[in-house]
């Protein structure tokens, strides 16, 4: 069964909207999804939908937050995400960013009271299409260990940056661990195991049963 692009783009608008966001909030935060999986980064598409809609009807995300500039100066921006889906927040805040950059030479926004924003990829690619170089990176919940340690110390924290080329775009998008936690729990989901190195278990040996992350194993 094959689905385009374009079909895809309708049902994810049409579930967020349902979910209670705006239509250009829904359109926001499904396109975004959508570009993780047309780059193949399955983990952080549409796949998460269900997620982001039990979040959105339990109270945990506003579906009507509006993010906004809190505090800012010349080339600088702090951005209060209203609890809205980490889609929405995000694309403001690298939007604050660009504009900054344009008129000052580099911009910087950071973001707080937000979510899970997906692909940091995403996000970068806003400021390569504006012909500038794009960087996006978050913290993350402590689901990472270190050496010497036996359980979470640091989170997974990815970084993505994003450079105009001519036609191409030069994109780096990671997890600052072994793996993103998101290929742990689709293996999980998949009932399949997991290369060694991936994870750990509670007494820092390596694991290859992606069930027990995060409660029994970390990154």
């Amino acid at each position: 069964m094959n689905i385009s692009l374009d079909q895809l783009s309708t049902f994810g608008r049409e579930v967020f909207r349902q979910a209670g966001l705006s239509q250009a909030d829904a359109a926001t935060a499904s396109d975004t999804l959508l570009a993780a999986d047309s780059w193949g980064i399955h983990t952080h598409g549409l796949k998460n939908l269900g997620g982001y809609v039990k979040r959105l009807n339990g109270g945990g995300i506003n579906p009507l937050g509006q993010a906004r500039v809190i505090a800012e100066g010349p080339a600088w921006a702090r951005v209060d995400g209203d609890a809205s889906l980490g889609m929405i927040g995000s694309t403001f805040a690298m939007r604050q960013a660009i504009r900054k950059a344009a008129a000052s030479g580099i911009g910087f926004a950071g973001l707080c009271n937000s979510c899970h924003f997906g692909a940091a990829g995403c996000y970068a690619s806003l400021a390569a299409d504006e012909g500038m170089i794009g960087i996006a990176m978050c913290n993350d919940t402590p689901t990472v260990t270190v050496p010497g340690a036996r359980g979470p110390v640091l989170g997974s924290n990815p970084i993505a940056y994003a450079v105009p080329a001519g036609e191409q775009l030069v994109l780096l998008d990671i997890a600052t661990s072994t793996v993103a936690g998101g290929k742990v729990f689709s293996a999980a989901a998949l009932g399949e195991s997991i290369p060694e190195g991936w994870i750990v278990d509670e007494q820092g040996r390596p694991a290859t049963d992606p069930s027990t992350f995060p409660a029994k194993s970390t990154l």
